[in-house]
């Protein structure tokens, strides 16, 4: 993408968030239907950033000596890092907020299958222009310095399953990796701005 030009990026940015209009899904393909946050989006928020690692921590069955994830724990340190970061403008819910930023749930970033962008966007934020022109959102800002690669890692995860019915795991390996492409060429941190 480093040999694209400013049109290119923006047709593609365009392309990718408002969808071909005249591509027709053919009729035997099953549509993904992602769950939602459903009741989780009913709880409070009960944890801190720092605090939610401590929950995540994998426990060992003490019989078999296997390594186990608490699934009820974890969803919920999930949640909850889901609302103190992307909560408050994408909703408790992930369905958007109007004049502040689009719906998560059911977005096509998230729902593609190579989740690249979906960690693109977390780690560089995204100017409202690569968005639905006739909208009016916020600029969204970067998580870049607020959590780890490990925790946006798992944060992405949870969001892509819960919001886009993706079960791809994305490690703390592949949010590195677009991070150190991100770096090389020059679209990180803070807001994305558009070339010049």
């Amino acid at each position: 993408t480093r040999h694209l030009t400013r049109q290119d990026v923006e047709t593609i940015a365009e392309y990718l968030i408002a969808g071909d209009k005249y591509n027709e899904i053919e009729p035997h393909i099953v549509p993904i239907i992602p769950p939602g946050l459903g009741d989780l989006a009913n709880r409070p928020v009960t944890q801190t950033i720092n605090e939610i690692d401590d929950s995540l921590n994998v426990a060992s069955d003490t019989k078999t000596g296997i390594e186990t994830l608490d699934i009820q724990n974890h969803e919920e340190a999930m949640y909850n890092l889901y609302a103190q970061t992307c909560g408050a403008c994408h909703g408790p819910d992930g369905k958007g907020r109007a004049g502040i930023a689009p719906a998560l749930l059911n977005n096509g970033i998230i729902m593609h299958k190579d989740p690249y962008d979906t960690i693109a966007v977390a780690i560089r934020g995204l100017m409202p222009s690569y968005m639905n022109r006739g909208t009016n959102f916020m600029p969204m800002s970067s998580v870049d310095t607020v959590l780890s690669d490990a925790q946006l890692a798992q944060l992405l995860t949870f969001v892509r399953n819960r919001l886009g019915g993706r079960t791809v795991i994305i490690t703390a390996k592949d949010v590195t990796h677009v991070r150190k492409e991100l770096e090389k060429s020059g679209y990180i941190g803070a807001i994305h701005q558009p070339m010049e």
